[in-house]
């Protein structure tokens, strides 16, 4: 649906639908806009690829790499932030909420940059003690 909207609208009309799908985005900061050929190289080559990619967790897992996983304290309950919990578990990590919504790090840099920074430290703790 959302691609329909692109290919009939255009950019600025798919990001609009798109973002009545985000949660937490009221009353905050408004985001930098994007160059045209971003979004357009969004529609055309990443928005599909996202939606039906099929991550293998276990592989990660298997390959012993330091990871972790995050959701913004605003997107709350929206249909992203949840997949986050059996990720966590399925991989044995840390989840992490950040400031904001999705799109945090562009809306609230300071807080978000704050947070991202004691993550990174837990996760570099983490990795020195294994």
């Amino acid at each position: 649906m959302l691609l329909n909207v692109y290919r009939e609208a255009g950019v600025e009309a798919a990001f609009q639908a798109f973002q009545t799908e985000m949660k937490g985005y009221e009353n905050t900061p408004p985001l930098s806009k994007p160059a045209h050929q971003d979004g357009q190289n969004f529609w055309e080559n990443e928005f599909m690829q996202f939606t039906i990619y099929y991550l293998d967790l276990r592989k990660i897992v298997d390959s012993k790499v330091s990871i972790c996983v995050a959701a913004g304290v605003k997107s709350a309950d929206a249909f992203y932030a949840p997949t986050t919990v059996p990720q966590s578990q399925i991989l044995g990590c840390p989840r992490f909420i950040f400031p904001g919504h999705h799109s945090g790090y562009d809306a609230e840099p300071i807080p978000f940059a704050t947070e991202l920074l004691k993550a990174l430290k837990l996760l570099d703790d983490q990795r020195n003690r294994d």
